[in-house]
């Protein structure tokens, strides 16, 4: 077996790879797990399309874990610039060391007389231009990661940024490399594994899908959300953990919903507040399964009732005492 307790090789095959993510927690499937192998063995990067919380993100952190190598993040948001991904000067910290030059007089002697800014030679301003003051972007430390086993980048959230941004993100991955004017050209010792998420909310550019791999995920199973559940909440008890996996999925699981009475959703069938015994008639799960679009704007004796849950007659005066009195705009 290729892995071992301190992670995988970059050379590894498959299986170590499905085992060592399988080890951290991590459950992928046969085809992100054959794409994490791909992005891992080919200098090109992935793309990992998909709706919000279906673990594109993780997949790099757990990719990350499993080689035992830094992981690098680019958030992408609307309005991210050059300056957020490649590098900055750090500013304050040039401002310091120019002052500090002035103070002590640090200058050439044929300008030792004259210490204001505007006479401060060049040689000292180029100075200024150096790695020293440097502050690295998350493209630039990827670059100039020079470890053997490669850094993950991660571009997270590609879609949120402007087409600008995305040809930035285009000409970086053509080229592999960061040019400073002032420094040069920084390339990188190993290229580093790419992975890129997009939520899928407004079209990518043909350029950039040209570029990457493509694997699309979508929602979890009930089943493998049950054993992801128990994964990260192992104190948790199993019946426990399949009553809130089908709370949050907003349907049972197949054992959770007949014991509770409610059928599936997968059944096509609305629910019926009669059909349900009166223990469970009152739980959370069931006032789920009655929710609906906002009630018309009638009486509010009417909007109770038109929710489907019957007003008992020692109810009806609670029930509509706890309602806000009409006032003189009511619309009843």
């Amino acid at each position: 077996m290729a892995c071992q307790a301190d992670g995988v090789s970059i050379n590894s095959t498959l299986d170590p790879l499905r085992s060592e993510l399988d080890r951290l927690d991590y459950l992928a499937d046969e085809g992100l797990a054959m794409a994490l192998f791909l992005a891992m063995r080919l200098s090109q990067p992935l793309l990992l399309e998909g709706p919000s919380g279906v673990g594109k993100s993780s997949a790099a952190t757990a990719l990350a874990a499993a080689l035992r190598t830094p992981l690098i993040q680019l958030h992408c948001y609307e309005g991210s610039t050059a300056d957020d991904a490649l590098y900055r000067w750090n500013r304050p910290r040039q401002v310091l060391a120019l002052r500090r030059a002035e103070a002590t007089n640090d200058l050439p002697t044929d300008q030792a007389q004259d210490v204001s800014p505007a006479a401060t030679p060049a040689t000292s301003l180029d100075d200024l231009f150096t790695a020293d003051f440097l502050i690295d972007g998350p493209l630039l430390r990827a670059v100039r990661h020079d470890d053997e086993v490669p850094a993950v980048l991660l571009i997270d959230d590609v879609d949120r940024s402007d087409a600008r941004f995305e040809a930035l993100l285009v000409e970086f991955l053509g080229q592999m490399s960061v040019t400073v004017p002032e420094i040069g050209t920084f390339g990188p010792k190993v290229p580093p594994i790419v992975i890129i998420t997009c939520n899928g909310s407004r079209p990518l550019s043909d350029a950039l899908k040209r570029g990457c791999h493509y694997h699309r995920m979508e929602h979890q199973s009930v089943e493998r959300a049950v054993e992801i559940v128990r994964r990260r909440v192992g104190d948790a008890g199993l019946p426990l953990i399949e009553a809130a996996t089908a709370f949050v999925f907003g349907y049972g699981h197949s054992t959770w919903t007949t014991r509770q009475g409610w059928p599936s959703r997968s059944t096509g069938s609305q629910p019926s507040p009669h059909s349900a015994s009166s223990s469970s008639r009152r739980t959370l799960p069931a006032l789920l399964w009655a929710r609906s679009p906002r009630p018309p704007r009638t009486s509010r004796r009417s909007a109770l009732r038109w929710t489907g849950w019957p007003i008992r007659p020692d109810q009806r005066t609670t029930a509509h005492e706890i309602m806000r009195p009409c006032s003189a705009t009511c619309c009843c």
